[in-house]
């Protein structure tokens, strides 16, 4: 049998074992690297301006090191206001395709790491707006020590972005890094 996804867990209600995280997954994270795709993904997201973007976040954590290796929209959002106004909500059935595709291209090595944000302007808003969207996830668990929210913009011209976390025992927030650092 196989393990349950964070994403059937989510939104199917699923209960179910998930996996033991070997010693390099169970490492707290320190920094947050992107493969080519994802920034490419991401990049190209900052020239939309206008509205709120978001959506999510696939990867993998190893020795304290999250590599985010895909940046998905938040599902389709033709006539759904929801997902345009609120850019930490998802379309259930995208991220679960996404997970289930994600899975049979890769078994058991990835899965959603964490949703993605970016400001009407496109450009890196300060810490503090960033943590207001931080707390939106707090109540169900969207973030923790595992799964980031990555706000994404424009720092004086430079793509820059800022992945940030929740320790579930003390509730405060956690940041995981300041730069965006990409793979070539």
């Amino acid at each position: 049998m196989r393990d349950l996804s964070r994403a059937e867990s989510r939104f199917l209600g699923l209960p179910g074992a998930h996996r033991p995280r070997s010693d390099a997954e169970a490492q707290p994270i320190e920094q947050v690297t992107l493969s080519f795709q994802a920034k490419v993904f991401l990049t190209e997201g900052l020239y939309a301006s206008g509205a709120y973007r978001g959506g999510a976040l696939f990867g993998f954590q190893s020795e304290g090191d999250l590599s985010i290796q895909f940046a998905t929209p938040a599902g389709y959002t033709c006539g759904d206001l929801g997902l345009r106004q609120q850019p930490l909500a998802l379309d259930e059935r995208f991220i679960l395709g996404w997970s289930g595709a994600l899975e049979a291209a890769y078994p058991g090595k990835l899965s959603w790491v964490g949703n993605w944000l970016m400001y009407p302007d496109s450009q890196l808003a300060p810490l503090e707006r960033d943590l207001e969207w931080l707390h939106e996830g707090l109540d169900t668990d969207l973030f923790n020590e595992e799964h980031v929210l990555l706000t994404v913009g424009w720092d004086l011209g430079v793509l820059s972005a800022r992945a940030l976390g929740y320790n579930r025992q003390t509730r405060e927030p956690l940041t995981f890094t300041h730069d965006l650092v990409g793979e070539e």
